[in-house]
């Protein structure tokens, strides 16, 4: 079998070109999505950590959010004061979350659920990013110490969120690309709070 230069993916790969295929590939993707490989990276990306705090809602069980059982989220705070990062940590966690401890599992059952459902839908990309970097950082400070856990994880969790909101990565495969260009719109005709929610897409 003759391969010719501008073989079609299937003849370059019977040809042992990859290299043809790798290049019909990109161009596709250029055509759909009307991004560069990059930054449909960064929307996958996105994705992965939506769904990584869906999961993590998925444990912060109501009423008591693993209270009775020493389970779930109830586990990971007494944990936190078992093998406190900071004592000061250590402190807020018992004088302040134990005592409020079901209005606190609401609390971060919500922001989890909320930023899961920013990142994995591309709305409001920042502010889903801005809370999962605040959530990041709570988790980092109650569970660093805790025999097993990683610190490599919780500083890659840190600055992929930050890296996800700094890209507007909401912008590719994401709800923010027509939000923005309509709050855009909004915002030129002189509507302010159309000029502050367009800076979280």
């Amino acid at each position: 079998m003759r391969c010719w230069p501008n073989a079609t993916p299937t003849l370059a790969f019977r040809c042992g070109k990859p290299t043809v295929i790798s290049n019909h590939v990109t161009r596709f993707w250029h055509r759909r999505a009307g991004q560069p490989p990059g930054r449909l990276a960064l929307g996958l990306l996105r994705v992965v950590y939506g769904l990584y705090w869906l999961y993590a809602a998925s444990w912060k069980v109501p009423p008591d959010f693993g209270r009775v059982s020493d389970t779930g989220l109830w586990h990971w705070i007494s944990q936190g004061i078992q093998y406190p990062t900071l004592a000061w940590y250590r402190s807020l966690l018992e004088a302040i979350v134990v005592p409020n401890f079901t209005l606190f599992g609401y609390v971060v059952l919500l922001t989890e659920l909320t930023i899961g459902l920013s990142l994995c839908l591309g709305a409001f990309t920042r502010l889903g990013a801005a809370l999962g970097i605040v959530m990041s950082v709570n988790i980092t400070l109650s569970v660093l110490n805790v025999p097993g856990e990683a610190a490599w994880f919780y500083a890659a969790l840190i600055g992929l969120h930050l890296l996800l909101g700094i890209t507007r990565s909401g912008r590719v495969w994401g709800v923010d690309a027509r939000l923005a260009e309509k709050l855009a719109g909004a915002a030129a005709g002189g509507n302010r709070l159309a000029g502050w929610l367009v800076w979280l897409t």
